[in-house]
């Protein structure tokens, strides 16, 4: 088998560079070797690859889409069979995917992303909008400072997506960890956030103004 495109799942794998193919003559790790091996694994993991290098061209922040691959990456590391690594290249293909026609906000000023602070996703899936809401890094407290190596692995990181309800002119969700007033105004440049969402037990997002990011 010659070389394979994997710019994607094994974008952090191994020291090659983004643009490098994945020679299967040298593949080393049980992970790459069942890639190599695995007809239907080498055809997810190209569908990956074309679909992570649209989304770092067509999205307003191709940092963050980078970043989301390092997280995604540490776990699929550890995947060991050829279902459980079939169905995770094909959720991570399918989210990349939805990038493609995203609308994307922030509350910072600039191109460049930051995990510190708000980024809201927006787009529709099957007729329903859907909202992600990812960012406002913390560092872990509790980690000795002299250990910690920073984001995105040592610290806690709102990732919440939500479905959304049209109610008048607002969206609104029925996910539990939503506040009762939470609702999203989304207008062509900006979305106001009222209300609040919790994440997880140290972040979550609050009331703001996010404005739209353009591709330009």
């Amino acid at each position: 088998m010659r070389h394979l495109l994997v710019a994607a799942s094994l974008l952090l794998l191994s020291p090659l560079s983004m643009a490098a193919s994945f020679d299967c003559a040298k593949a080393t790790t049980p992970l790459e070797k069942l890639i190599c091996n695995t007809p239907e694994l080498n055809e997810e993991d190209t569908r990956l690859g074309e679909a992570y290098s649209t989304a770092i061209k067509t999205f307003p922040f191709p940092s963050l889409i980078k970043e989301e691959q390092k997280g995604w990456l540490s776990g699929f590391r550890q995947c060991a069979t050829v279902v459980k690594c079939g169905a995770m290249l094909k959720q991570r293909t399918k989210e990349l995917s939805t990038y493609k026609n995203a609308s994307v906000y922030a509350d910072y000023e600039g191109k460049k992303f930051s995990p510190q602070q708000g980024t809201i996703i927006i787009w529709e899936q099957e007729g329903n909008k859907i909202a992600r809401l990812f960012g406002n890094w913390m560092p872990d407290g509790y980690m000795d400072p002299n250990k910690m190596k920073g984001y995105p692995f040592d610290g806690f990181i709102c990732d919440s997506e939500i479905p959304l309800l049209k109610k008048g002119s607002l969206y609104i969700t029925k996910d539990g960890n939503a506040s009762d007033d939470f609702s999203l105004n989304i207008e062509a440049s900006k979305v106001v956030m009222k209300g609040s969402v919790m994440c997880n037990a140290r972040c979550g997002f609050g009331p703001g103004v996010y404005k739209k990011v353009s591709t330009n």
